[in-house]
């Protein structure tokens, strides 16, 4: 699991869905996320211009096998991607 902070600064308001998330594995595998909550609530959720909210988001991958990278890429409000890459 993994769990972050969204902080919608734009002039609009945005949605956070579960297809914005994917994982890589070190085997080079994708992972969808099993489940996306924003402040508690399932995804998809609207998030107000000027609020910030908790996002967790669940991945399953095989027993044994590091993440290498999460990627968010929205699909509704932002236009900047975020990648964080483990080390």
């Amino acid at each position: 699991m993994f769990e972050f902070s969204v902080a919608n600064e734009g002039g609009w308001d945005i949605e956070i869905e579960e297809s914005d998330f994917k994982l890589k594995d070190e085997e080079g595998d994708k992972h969808e996320p099993q489940l996306v909550t924003v402040d508690g609530h399932v995804a998809t959720q609207k998030v107000e211009e000027d609020e910030r909210v908790a996002v967790r988001a669940v991945f399953e991958v095989p027993e044994g096998v590091a993440p290498t990278e999460l990627k968010y890429n929205p699909s509704f409000g932002f236009r900047n991607n975020v990648r964080y890459v483990f080390r």
